[in-house]
Formats: structure tokens, sequence, C-alpha cells
């Protein structure tokens, strides 16, 4: 019984994590590009303690466009180096997948 109960307080935790983070967007962002209908926004968040920063991908020709976690971080600095890398990944337009790592999910690129 003492497992489900704190299941459940982790799960409460958690959500008030992420309603914490909304809202605040401007203060937790690190980088956003938004061109072409497509977006990379790397932010930090508090869902993922071991890894408090996140990129997330919204791009046309994979799943419908919606957001996609394509990479964690341990730091500030990883972050803003991983956020431009992904910006020169997304205008060169050279990839025919994206994974999401938080699911392992691999999204293949739309014909």
């Amino acid at each position: 019984m003492d497992k489900k109960i704190d299941a459940a307080m982790n799960q409460i935790f958690n959500i008030l994590k992420i309603t914490n983070m909304s809202g605040n967007y401007n203060e937790r962002k690190i980088g956003r590009y938004e061109e072409n209908g497509i977006t990379v926004s790397t932010v930090e968040v508090t869902d993922y303690p071991e890894s408090p920063y996140e990129t997330a991908i919204s791009h046309p020709k994979f799943d419908n466009n919606y957001l996609i976690i394509v990479a964690r971080y341990t730091n500030r600095n990883q972050a803003e180096t991983g956020h431009k890398n992904w910006v020169k990944e997304v205008e060169n337009d050279n990839f025919s997948q994206l994974i999401d790592v938080n699911t392992d999910e691999v999204f293949m690129r739309n014909k």
C-alpha cells in the first residue's frame, strides 16, 4: 500500500511541477526559432531535475507538427549550444527522422 501512495504522491508532485511551468515561458526560454512553420524551442523545465533543459521541435513534416522533445541537457551552456545545433539542423533540412528522447519514439518525415 505504501508504494501506491508514494506513486500517487509522485504523480501529484509532477503535475504540480508541470503546472508551475505554464505561463512563464519567457522566463524559462533559452532560445526560440520560428521559420516556415518550424519551431525549435529550448527551455528550462522542472519535470526532469537530472536534465532541467530541453529542446523541442515542431515541424510540419513530422508528426502533424506536434512538439517532439529531441534533446535534454544538464546545464544552461549545453542547452544554448544544443539549441544552436538544432536550429542549424532544421535550416539545413537534411534529416529524415526525429526521436523523442522521453519515449524513444521515432518520427519519420512525412512524404
